[in-house]
């Protein structure tokens, strides 16, 4: 599970579009989790091995079970990932 997002900066100095953004690891405690983020040109990119274009940390308070799939709701309410949809 992944989302696709348009990163407006990116620490590659330029926007990118439908980027590719997967949960990388996650922890946290009874109330808040933490989701570090990585980001990829595409899925393409990401399973070839490229490189990550940039990474991101966001912590939100815990009404969750479920991490993964509840993580991805989560992100999916911060501006960052505006629009962003599954993939």
């Amino acid at each position: 599970m992944a989302l696709s997002v348009n990163l407006a900066a990116s620490p590659i100095g330029t926007p990118v579009a439908n980027a590719y953004a997967r949960i990388a690891a996650f922890f946290g405690d009874k109330m808040n989790i933490t989701l570090d983020v990585s980001f990829h040109f595409s899925q393409t990119a990401r399973e070839a091995g490229a490189r990550e274009i940039d990474f991101r940390r966001y912590q939100f308070p815990r009404p969750i079970t479920d991490v993964l799939v509840g993580g991805y709701d989560l992100l999916k309410s911060h501006p960052d990932f505006s629009g962003a949809t599954d993939c």
